[in-house]
């Protein structure tokens, strides 16, 4: 009998519904099964009938941690075949062996074996409201699949995969759909967000996904949005918050200049263990130091002129900023993919790092905008390894 087959197995079952927060949760429930080195954990997905883009990056994350300690792992795929099918479309077994050099076959169950080789059959998604119908047959696939980079991480990635994001059919969808325009998509949220993620130290994958899901036209309302455009990017690198604090190591400051001009107030809201822990307004110039919580350093790095190196900052700013300008100066990228998503689009932007989950959303208190920051923490073997920032827009409603 091989070592294999002696080995212990356990499962950990996930239901059918596969959005990025039931796995989150599952998966931190499960900590002491997780911890353990010599046991074999099956990622039990046989009961999946939907999978977001989302929680597939969260798994290809989570994969690449246990895979690389040496743990070991099973996946068991999904009954359902439309499911399936919709991790082949968007390449999820591909980015696999792409991220942790094992094949997709010898990382299933011997049940989900007998799944390789079926017919593809085309994933077919709700498109009855007519504003959306075919948007999806519009867009590139290489905006829309999975893509894994590796090897040499530069700035010329984040302006690469920017550009991909304006061809023409891609702009007349942002016309159409959206409230901000697809410049200011391109330049200040996919571009930050992958500068972002090469910018951290030992970062060697850069993973870029996303998806435009449509409700169906008898769902939607007057204040309900038409759908969502999702664009997910996780890295391997240091943490945001690691990152931080050598900075502060380093320099004594991580505060670079500061501008009236960007003065909003961040209401942060910290949750352990599913309560409320404390919460605290922090202003736009606020300086961190070593002796703030992860919370907070985290927090910070989304407020303008906050950054670990500005010297790295001098030559990487998107061709339309020029460092005359404020959006141009060190510590502006993540502050400007903030402010365009969530003011410009109305949307959200959602970060995992470490024991860390942020949630941001931008709301108008007193004629004032004010950014609202929830930040949850789970302590235990879950703790995120890398960074994944998740952005999410509403398509507009006509």
């Amino acid at each position: 009998m091989s070592e294999d087959a002696k080995r212990k197995s356990i499962s950990i079952v996930f239901p059918a519904d596969g959005v990025v927060g039931t796995f989150q949760r599952i998966l931190s429930e499960n900590d002491e099964i997780l911890s353990n080195k010599t046991m074999e954990v099956v990622i039990d997905l046989s009961k999946v009938k939907f999978i977001e883009v989302v929680t597939q990056i969260y798994l290809l994350a989570f994969l690449n941690k246990r895979i690389s300690s040496g743990k070991y792992t099973k996946i068991d795929l999904p009954k359902n075949k439309s499911v399936r099918n919709a991790l082949r479309i968007w390449r999820f077994p591909d980015a696999i062996k792409e991220i942790t050099d094992r094949g997709f076959y010898s990382l299933t169950t011997e049940r989900s074996k007998a799944y390789f080789g079926e017919n593809q059959t085309k994933v077919v998604q709700s498109k009855s409201n007519s504003d959306i119908a075919q948007i999806e047959d519009w867009l590139p696939k290489n905006v829309l699949t999975i893509t894994v980079f590796k090897g040499s991480l530069d700035y010329g990635l984040a302006l690469q995969v920017a550009e991909t994001w304006k061809q023409r059919n891609i702009q007349l969808i942002f016309e159409r759909l959206f409230k901000g325009s697809n410049n200011e998509f391109s330049s200040n949220i996919v571009y930050e967000s992958i500068a972002n993620a090469v910018r951290h130290p030992s970062a060697k994958k850069v993973v870029v996904a996303s998806s435009l899901q449509a409700r169906a036209k008898e769902q939607n309302n007057k204040t309900s949005p038409n759908g969502y455009l999702t664009l997910v990017i996780w890295d391997d690198g240091e943490s945001i918050v690691d990152t931080i604090r050598k900075g502060l190591e380093r320099n004594g400051t991580v505060r670079h200049w500061k501008n009236d001009s960007f003065n909003f107030d961040y209401k942060l809201r910290i949750k352990k263990s599913g309560k409320t822990t404390s919460e605290k307004i922090i202003s736009s110039d606020y300086s961190p130091s070593l002796d703030d919580d992860n919370e907070v350093i985290l927090l910070s790095s989304l407020l303008p002129g906050i950054t670990s190196r500005p010297e790295k900052e001098n030559s990487t700013n998107h061709p339309s900023r020029t460092m005359q300008e404020d959006t141009g100066k060190p510590g502006m990228g993540l502050f400007l993919l903030l402010h365009t998503a969530t003011v410009v689009f109305s949307g959200s932007v959602l970060i995992r790092t470490k024991d860390l989950y942020a949630s941001i959303k931008c709301k108008n208190i007193n004629d004032t905008k004010r950014f609202e920051c929830k930040i949850e923490n789970s302590i235990g073997e879950n703790s995120f390894s890398g960074n994944m920032i998740t952005i999410r827009l509403p398509l507009a409603n006509h």
